[in-house]
């Protein structure tokens, strides 16, 4: 049967061998802040993230330090021999252990705490308060952004992340693409009240954006800056005593853009019947503020 001696052998032992590896797995400074880092890579933001990794590598480490002083102290209690100052000790090595227990998950608290109301809800930055508390796979589950190797890995919990080497952290995979970036493109949701695949490759098509590249279903597209038309006018011509040149159709943009492309319209119907006398304003009429969902013809002409 093992002694205290023995216990206290293996608990020194088992502390010995967590400490160098928990030390070795964490790294206290950013790696984009080491080696030929430019000044603009290390920031306040590499700073907290100091303060975050050095937190990490206290939280590793505390298990092991807590069964110690647990021991120690009951070794203490145990051989105390009914002595009252050493069974005092012991019992106060046991109490203030839970005591610093507790100090140290407080301090942790408050520090991703913090990180987390910096970063005032972009989720992306609360997974990058982690990104460097390991050497590859963190609790997020992404890798370390920071790291050129890792350049256009998947990163995060969510789908459609990637690492971007160049903005040293984790992003949709629409920021990641230079080409897009260069353009100005960003993650949008589609705005429609109901979207499938075939809306949204609808919408991507007349709006030139591209699938697949941001988190979230259908509505959300990486897409370049775009003014979003979601109504139509509709635009009737009924030219006089010539009904069969009558016409209805919907057009995709707001009503001072219809009445010009609608007077067009009428200007070359009459054009195509002979008609040169009569005001091409005089024979069409608009209504703007037509819904997809009011009119067939309004979807199609929106391609949804």
């Amino acid at each position: 049967m093992f002694n205290l001696k023995t216990i206290i052998i293996a608990v020194f032992t088992l502390v010995l061998i967590t400490v160098p590896t928990a030390a070795s797995a964490f790294q206290l400074i950013p790696s984009g802040c080491l080696g030929d880092a430019s000044p603009e890579q290390c920031g306040l933001d590499e700073l907290f993230q100091v303060f975050i990794n050095f937190a990490n590598f206290l939280l590793s480490i505390v298990g092991s330090v807590v069964l110690l002083m647990f021991v120690w102290g009951g070794f203490t209690w145990l051989t105390s021999g009914g002595s009252a100052d050493k069974i005092k000790k012991g019992r106060d090595i046991m109490v203030n252990t839970v005591i610093g227990l507790a100090i140290v998950l407080a301090a942790a608290t408050i520090v991703y705490s913090i990180g987390t109301a910096l970063c005032r809800g972009d989720q992306s930055c609360i997974r990058n308060l982690n990104i460097y508390s390991a050497s590859d796979d963190v609790i997020s589950g992404g890798v370390d952004c920071r790291d050129e190797e890792n350049d256009g890995k998947k990163c995060g919990t969510e789908k459609n992340y990637k690492c971007s080497y160049e903005l040293r952290k984790c992003v949709t995979a629409c920021e990641a693409d230079a080409n897009l970036q260069a353009q100005n493109y960003s993650c949008s949701n589609i705005p429609l009240s109901e979207v499938n695949e075939t809306a949204a490759r609808a919408y991507a098509e007349r709006y030139d954006c591209r699938i697949g590249l941001c988190p979230g279903d259908w509505n959300n597209i990486c897409c370049p800056p775009h003014s979003v038309v979601t109504t139509c006018c509709e635009c009737n011509i009924s030219i006089p005593g010539r009904p069969e040149h009558d016409m209805r159709t919907f057009l995709a943009m707001d009503s001072s853009q219809c009445i010009e492309a609608c007077e067009s319209i009428a200007a070359l119907k009459l054009t195509l019947i002979g008609d040169t006398t009569t005001n091409p304003a005089s024979v069409f009429d608009i209504t703007p503020g037509i819904t997809p969902e009011e009119e067939p013809g309004c979807r199609e002409e929106l391609g949804y």
